[in-house]
């Protein structure tokens, strides 16, 4: 299904609560109705102030621990590929981000970028909001996210557990749709699994 078809499926589901049929993932289908009265704030647009960001970063300190030698793993990917490598906590915040310095600047047209809010509730649909939400890896490409200004991006996203099996936060990789893919999908599964089994190893 093409962008515009999935434009015009999500159109109809959103105003009229048409099925898109399987043409469409169920993860974005649900995701889609989850956010049919989504009304996202302009002021939630930018990211927080820095003692802030340091703040959630502090909060985080042992997910940012276990999850960097994978975010410097997956960073080698993105690079290659011209994308970034994502790092949120539990609420969908960005942590930490690396990667492609060429599509850093479309980032940030869409305030993909450290200390901005990337849940569903204030996103929409897209990998790392969805990816908390169904706690499950999924993609997330185009027009399938929720809000038409993020549909030039391709996002694939895993959630992260900790070892009590709460969400403890999610890696991404982001990109053009094209270059995001099952083997992306692959690649922040395993890196998930491995932050996971490494901050399991640190409460024995």
């Amino acid at each position: 299904m093409g962008s515009a078809e999935v434009e015009r499926a999500k159109r109809r589901f959103v105003e009229a609560g048409v099925p898109p049929g399987t043409a469409v993932a169920p993860h974005i289908v649900h995701s889609w109705g989850r956010c049919r009265s989504l009304v996202p704030s302009v002021a939630d647009a930018g990211p927080l102030q820095r003692e802030r960001l340091v703040e959630r970063r502090d909060a985080a300190a042992e997910l940012l621990h276990c999850a960097m030698p994978e975010l410097d793993a997956l960073a080698e990917h993105a690079v290659r590929q011209g994308c970034v490598a994502i790092l949120s906590d539990a609420t969908g915040l960005i942590l930490d981000e690396v990667g492609s310095v060429d599509f850093l600047s479309k980032a940030e047209q869409v305030a993909l970028l450290p200390g901005t809010d990337w849940s569903e509730s204030g996103r929409g649909t897209n990998a790392i909001g969805t990816a908390l939400q169904e706690r499950d890896a999924v993609l997330v490409r185009g027009a399938e996210h929720f809000l038409w200004q993020n549909g030039a991006l391709g996002c694939a996203a895993a959630p992260i557990l900790d070892a009590q099996g709460a969400l403890a936060g999610a890696l991404d990789i982001s990109g053009d749709p094209a270059r995001i893919d099952d083997h992306a999908l692959g690649l922040v599964r395993m890196a998930a699994a491995q932050v996971e089994h490494r901050m399991l190893g640190r409460h024995p």
